[in-house]
């Protein structure tokens, strides 16, 4: 009988899962992705950065504004050039004698720079008496009201005409050239924009002159940073006068370009060539000093210049509720001997107080609440305490005549005399309780 057939003969056997083998490509993958992570975390450690770039990074990331300073000069506000500041509150100085005045006051200004547009309006009230005024700017002229000063009267000049009455005469007598102060006046609107655009070009240029410095490892050293003493680690440089005087070229270069963009308009009566005229002899000064940044945990602890001549800086940036809560500037002068400027700072909730001293002096002291808006700024008997808000819009109010309209350009001797008397005749009353004209009245 054959039994070749039969199960017991012939088992069954189980079949084998089919290993499968990992394809040789995926190898090299998971390598290069392994080493792209490895790299990622090295390049954001600074593994692979230069020194110039650690010390350009840690810079970026201690030099940021407080809390406080963003909420009251936000740059994408300021820079958009529509924007409207009020300010609510009161004005008090304290006298030797211990005697405090105190005046209410109420400031708002505001621009719209695309509609060529500005305006201010204040309030002072003092010893129960309030004096006002508004001005409103146009790309024609300028509006002036002051029902303190001038009833419902306006003042208007026109800064795109040229003056020709007793103003011009005035001017002549104390060397007040109207033109240029006209030619400034149309190039007002227009100054900011490109003063956003020299500031760019400026911080572009100093960028690439940092680039060409040669820093190497110095000593390390130990500093403060958020209340701790900590190890920093220190890179250095030495400023040679060709460099120095390159990079004063460049600002030389943009600051004309800048100043040269407007008709007839120096920058503070000074050309370019009045600013940097001692450009040469400052290079001279900074030749053979050594620039030195210190970081801890890619900030900036401490900046350091060692000048040939002795004279020291240090700048030690110590920290808190935010890097520059609480800085340092520490001077050496051979001459005049060693000081120090400090800003002491803290931070409760939304608050945040600075103060500031000079050689252990205080002569400013800030408070600012980040929710509500409050400001209080106390400096040698003289404090500001209120309200500052500050909106994207422009709040911008037209000031018309119900009385008369004088229009300065070409107002005569007889009409402008006449105006002036009006003027101190409205003043005096307000200022001293109703007496009569300026100069008269009963008394």
């Amino acid at each position: 009988m054959d039994f070749t057939n039969e199960p017991m003969n012939n088992p069954v056997v189980p079949e084998q899962p089919v290993k499968k083998k990992i394809p040789m490509w995926i190898i090299p993958v998971v390598i290069v992705v392994i080493a792209a992570v490895v790299a990622a975390a090295l390049y954001f450690t600074g593994f692979f950065m230069s020194r110039n770039d650690k010390i350009l990074k840690a810079m970026a990331n201690t030099f940021k504004p407080d809390h406080s300073w963003e909420k009251i000069f936000n740059p994408e506000i300021y820079q958009s050039g529509v924007y409207t500041v009020d300010f609510d509150g009161k004005l008090s100085s304290e006298e030797a004698t211990g005697i405090t005045n105190e005046s209410d006051v109420k400031v708002k200004m505001a621009l719209d720079r695309p509609k060529k547009q500005s305006y201010l309006s204040a309030e002072i009230g003092i010893a129960g008496q309030s004096y006002s005024g508004t001005v409103l700017m146009d790309d024609k002229e300028i509006r002036i009201a002051s029902p303190t000063i001038i009833d419902q009267d306006v003042l208007v000049y026109n800064y795109t005409e040229a003056v020709t009455g007793y103003l011009k005469q005035i001017g002549d007598k104390y060397g007040i050239t109207f033109d240029d102060l006209n030619e400034a006046l149309k190039n007002s609107f227009e100054t900011s924009n490109k003063g956003t655009t020299y500031l760019e070009e400026m911080k572009k240029v100093t960028r690439q002159k940092f680039d060409e410095l040669k820093f190497e490892d110095t000593s390390d050293s130990t500093y403060t940073v958020d209340g701790k003493e900590v190890k920093c680690i220190g890179y250095q440089a030495t400023l040679t006068k060709e460099w120095t005087k390159a990079l004063m070229d460049e600002y030389e270069k943009l600051t004309k370009e800048y100043i040269e963009s407007f008709e007839n308009l120096q920058l503070k009566g000074k050309s370019a060539d009045d600013i940097f005229k001692d450009s040469d002899k400052f290079s001279e000064k900074v030749d053979g000093s050594l620039l030195s940044f210190y970081l801890y945990e890619d900030r900036v602890a401490a900046i350091g210049i060692d000048a040939q001549s002795g004279n020291n800086l240090e700048i030690r940036i110590e920290g808190g509720a935010t890097p520059l809560e609480n800085v340092t500037i520490h001077s050496v002068n051979k001459e005049k001997g060693n000081s120090d400027f400090v800003r002491k700072g803290s931070t409760k909730g939304t608050v945040e107080e600075r103060t500031y001293l000079n050689n252990g002096e205080e002569i400013l002291k800030t408070s600012y609440d980040c929710k509500n808006g409050n400001l209080k700024i106390t400096a040698k008997g003289l404090t500001v305490d209120g309200t500052v808000k500050v909106s994207p819009k422009a709040e911008i109010e037209s000031i018309t005549a119900t009385g008369q309209e004088y229009k300065l350009n070409d107002m005569d001797a007889m009409q402008f005399q006449t105006l002036v008397y009006k003027i101190m005749s409205k003043f005096a009353s307000s200022a001293y309780g109703g007496y009569g004209s300026y100069g008269y009245g009963n008394r």
